[in-house]
């Protein structure tokens, strides 16, 4: 045999021994019960940060937010990038900046904002959240009950639903009782996982809804001359539209 077979013979043995060595020690420590679940593995990777008090928050600038209704506040920053952000508590608020990073157009494809900077946010019940120059994910897969929140847009692209392309024909509805956006030159995508009892939309100055496959029970729309919509046909019988006049 060649040196150059045996150079690769070996390199294939070596790499098959580590990738069988790899499962064997997951599995041994998934026997043993020492594995990982979400909540610590977000914990290896975030710094919890909880605040007495908190029912309104601004998140201003460039970051990439996911928002969980929780019983609690409390919101997490990557580990070695919390020099990213600066934050402060204004009586019941927290006022949370990201300090660099380029804004981005509201309508971009959600693509271009994978760069920004990953925050996660906790709010309790009714909480009041702004969110300005950036984009941010409303999640409610542990379906959790009595959820409702208002929102503030301003440049900034939202989605409500944890959307993955990965698992785009399996998911777990999410429910939301009620649902107040109010938007200013945003861009906002109701995902097919969503289901809202009631929502109130407000889209101002170039804003632009979209709806994939969500459903809601009652909705009233305020709209003007620049929105865009694009609305699936089982929800249209159940908007109330209002053209607001400037």
């Amino acid at each position: 045999m060649k040196t150059s077979d045996k150079i690769l013979l070996y390199s294939a043995s070596f790499a098959l021994t580590a990738f069988v060595g790899t499962n064997l020690l997951h599995y041994a420590k998934y026997r043993a019960g020492d594995i990982l679940d979400a909540r610590a593995i977000n914990a290896q990777d975030y710094a919890a940060h909880t605040l007495q008090g908190i029912h309104s928050i601004l998140l201003d600038g460039p970051m990439r937010a996911t928002l969980y209704p929780s019983d609690h506040f409390e919101f997490d920053l990557p580990r070695g990038s919390e020099g990213a952000f600066d934050y402060r508590q204004q009586g019941d608020s927290l006022l949370l900046f990201s300090r660099d990073g380029k804004i981005r157009d509201p309508h971009d494809n959600w693509n271009s904002y994978q760069d920004y900077p990953p925050v996660h946010i906790y709010f309790p019940r009714q909480a009041h959240i702004h969110i300005r120059n950036g984009f941010a994910n409303l999640s409610n897969e542990e379906d959790r009950k009595e959820v409702s929140a208002s929102f503030l847009l301003d440049s900034s692209q939202f989605w409500v639903g944890a959307y993955r392309p990965q698992a785009d024909t399996i998911y777990a509805i999410e429910h939301f009782d009620s649902l107040r956006v109010s938007a200013i030159n945003s861009n906002i995508i109701f995902n097919k996982q969503t289901h809202v009892a009631y929502l109130d939309l407000r889209l101002d100055d170039r804003s632009d809804a979209e709806d994939r496959f969500s459903t809601v029970d009652s909705a009233v729309y305020l709209v003007d001359s620049n929105t865009n919509l694009r609305i699936r046909g089982k929800n249209s019988n159940k908007i109330r539209f209002v053209t607001m006049n400037h």
